[in-house]
C-alpha cells in the first residue's frame, strides 16, 4: 500500500507493550521494513536524528518508507505519557491500557509533512486482532497436541500448580509461580539481533546529542 501513494508511508502497529519481540521478527521475516520501533529503544520525533526527518529522508530516497511499531514504544514521546499523566487507566481485561501509538504517529507525521507544505499519504494498518486469531497451521496443531498430552500426564502424575512449556525441543514442568512472577524477556538493545534490525533498516538512533557549548 505505501507503494501505491505518492509518499506513502506504511504504518504497522504490532502488538508488543513492554517488548518488541514481535516487531523484530516481523521486520527480519519481511525484509522490507524502513524502521523499527520497540519500548526497549527511545525514540525523539522531532531534530535532525529524529524519526520525522529520518521519514522524509526515506522518501526523498525511494519514494516510500514502511514503520512497523509496537504497542508501547515511542511512549515517551508522547506528550501525555512524557508528563506523567494517567492516559487511558485500565482495558477491558483490567490491565494497564496504553494509548494508540499508531493514530500518534500517523497524526504527528502528517502534521509534519502538512506543515513544511509536502504531500504525505499515511497508511495505518492495526493487524493485531487479526494476529491474535489467525487460525492455526498444521505445526501449531502438533505443538499444541503435545503440549497438551504433557500436560495430561503430569495431572495424572499427581503434579499440580505447574504449566507445560517447551524447553530446548522438550515439553517441561514449570511452577506456576515462575511463570508469572519472571521478568519479561526484552529485546537487547546491545545484542546481534537487534543489530540485525539495524543493519537491515539503516535507521539511525532516533536520539538528539546535545552538543556542549
Amino acid at each position: 500500500e505505501a507503494k501505491s501513494a505518492i509518499n506513502g508511508v506504511g504504518l504497522v502497529k504490532v502488538p508488543g507493550k513492554r517488548c518488541g519481540h514481535v516487531a523484530v521478527n516481523t521486520a527480519l521475516g519481511s525484509q522490507e521494513v524502513d524502521f523499527v520501533l520497540i519500548p526497549e529503544a527511545r525514540v525523539e520525533l522531532d531534530g535532525s536524528q529524529g524519526l520525522l526527518q529520518a521519514v522524509k529522508d526515506r522518501l526523498k530516497q525511494k519514494g516510500y518508507c514502511v514503520i512497523v511499531v509496537s504497542e508501547g514504544a515511542a511512549m515517551d514521546a508522547m506528550p501525555a505519557v512524557a508528563k506523567g499523566a494517567e492516559v487511558a487507566g485500565k482495558g477491558k481485561k483490567g490491565k494497564r491500557a496504553f494509548p494508540d501509538v499508531g493514530e500518534f504517529l500517523k497524526r504527528r507525521i502528517t502534521e509534519h509533512f502538512t506543515a513544511a507544505g509536502g504531500q504525505i499519504n499515511v497508511k495505518y494498518i492495526d493487524p493485531c486482532s487479526m494476529i491474535r486469531t489467525h487460525p492455526p497451521v498444521a505445526k501449531d496443531n502438533l505443538d499444541i497436541s503435545h503440549l497438551a498430552q504433557s500436560a495430561v500426564h503430569a495431572a495424572f502424575a499427581g503434579y499440580s500448580g505447574v504449566g507445560i512449556g517447551n524447553v530446548n525441543l522438550h515439553n517441561v514442568m514449570i511452577p506456576l509461580l515462575d511463570m508469572v512472577s519472571s521478568p519479561k524477556v526484552k529485546v537487547d538493545t546491545e545484542g546481534h539481533v537487534w543489530e540485525e534490525v539495524l543493519d537491515l533498516t539503516g535507521q539511525p538512533d532516533f536520539i538528539n546529542v546535545s552538543r556542549s557549548s
